[in-house]
């Protein structure tokens, strides 16, 4: 008996090398830096003559009074209508049906009648 032999066949590759070449592009700052430089320039000119130029007049006087004053409001506000006294709201809610009012005002009339008497 006779062995089997048996070959390989080797194959090659090639290798492509892609790599790009570095384009150096030289990037001008120098107008851009210049430009700084003449803002920074400019603005401190500018905060110079306007420190100069500008008066300030501090005059603070303090009082040790004391100011009370107290200010009594006889009016009434019942649902974001003003009324100078209670009787005159009772009066002119008094006079709107029950089914026209809101329920403040229902309770307002209510209320009044209990504590009229």
């Amino acid at each position: 008996m006779s062995k089997k032999t048996t070959t390989k066949k080797t194959t090659t590759k090639s290798v492509k090398n892609n790599r790009s070449k570095k384009i150096n592009k030289k990037i001008e700052n120098d107008s851009g830096s210049l430009g700084m430089i003449i803002l920074a320039v400019l603005g401190l000119v500018l905060l110079i003559y306007f420190g100069t130029n500008s008066d300030v007049n501090v005059d603070v006087k303090i009082s040790n009074e004391k100011k009370q004053e107290l200010v009594e409001d006889s009016s009434y506000t019942i649902s974001g209508k003003k009324y100078a006294s209670m009787e005159e709201a009772y009066q002119d809610l008094k006079s709107i049906p029950q089914t026209r009012r809101t329920q403040e005002e229902t309770k307002f009339v209510e209320s009044y009648k209990t504590t009229s008497y």
